[in-house]
């Protein structure tokens, strides 16, 4: 009998192949549920009822951590090292137009609100700031807006073993955290999508490219990408099949090469950001923007998990053994 997976994820055009049929699995057959992601991730650590899923990996160290005491029979998940998503919003910050911010190096000692302090965005930005900037998590005061109910965070507990030396506000639905920039009680916020920040004279973007030459520079400067997302799948299902995780593992590899293939490696299956070149990119992360495996992607997971211990998150480095299927480890 195949393994039957109900796999959920956002859309993405580097799976469009696998989604299409394009790519097959041996004795895996797909029932594909395409979603949006930030309450996915939220169902994945309060239900934990997805089988193939893409995660945070951020907040899957958070679990691997917290599984004693938090866990409760739940988050028993093998992850495969699928890496194809990069989350850059975080580059899109605002200020108050009265903060004296002009860059990132000025954010030390300001008050920024973010989604959720353990997102993987979020942990990147902070490896960023440490990295390019020399400012600590501890040097910003953090306001998390996102209300309990849609934040991983209060979930995970975080409120209630907070990370050590840092300061975090935990907004609630009473809050706005567009009114608050307006009125200068915060001084920056990160992903807020919102229409009242457009042209709005009370705030102004930080990065006008978006980021693009900052993380181009970081990853000069540390040889790490920056991705936010792989996939998790219950140890229940695949630990009777353990061939599979292998199985699947390549299928999402010659996935992502079809869909590069089909767009000429000009179209958003290639590109790290919209709107850049070929040419420039590669000039800057090499051939791949979406390396995958272990071996390609070891000092990045090792800078994320750096970083999560060094922001308070994980209180214990957590090995890599401990979050991918065995038979990957190799890859």
């Amino acid at each position: 009998m195949p393994l039957r997976l109900k796999t959920t994820c956002a859309p993405n055009p580097r799976i469009d192949p696998l989604v299409e049929g394009l790519v097959t699995v041996p004795n895996v057959e797909f029932d594909w549920d395409l979603k949006p992601v930030p309450m996915l991730f939220l169902n994945n650590i309060k239900l934990d009822n997805l089988e193939l899923s893409e995660m945070s990996m951020s907040e899957t160290l958070l679990t691997v951590d917290r599984r004693p005491t938090l866990g409760n029979g739940r988050w028993m998940w093998w992850a495969l090292p699928i890496f194809l998503a990069r989350g850059h919003f975080w580059t899109g910050l605002v200020a108050h137009v009265d903060s004296g911010i002009k860059d990132l190096g000025d954010l030390k000692g300001k008050r920024v609100a973010i989604p959720d302090y353990c997102m993987t965005a979020a942990l990147w930005m902070k490896v960023t700031l440490k990295e390019m900037y020399g400012i600590e998590a501890g040097d910003i005061e953090w306001f998390n807006w996102r209300p309990r109910g849609e934040s991983q965070a209060l979930e995970l507990e975080l409120d209630k073993n907070p990370p050590p030396g840092v300061s975090i506000t935990w907004l609630t639905r009473d809050h706005d955290p567009v009114a608050m920039i307006e009125r200068g009680e915060i001084d920056v916020a990160v992903g807020v999508n919102d229409p009242r920040l457009r042209d709005n004279p009370r705030v102004r973007r930080i990065l006008p490219d978006n980021g693009r030459q900052l993380i181009g520079d970081f990853y000069q400067k540390t040889g790490c990408f920056q991705p936010n997302h792989h996939f998790i799948i219950q140890r229940r299902l695949i630990d009777g099949q353990p061939e599979s995780a292998m199985d699947l593992y390549n299928a999402f590899s010659r996935s992502k090469e079809i869909a590069y293939e089909r767009g000429g490696r000009k179209d958003s299956a290639y590109l790290y950001f919209e709107g850049d070149t070929p040419e420039r990119q590669a000039s800057v992360f090499g051939d791949d923007p979406y390396p995958m495996g272990l071996s390609g992607m070891s000092k990045t997971l090792n800078r994320l998990i750096q970083g999560s211990l060094e922001q308070g998150l994980i209180r214990r480095e957590v090995k890599l053994e401990e979050i991918y299927h065995p038979s990957t480890l190799g890859t």
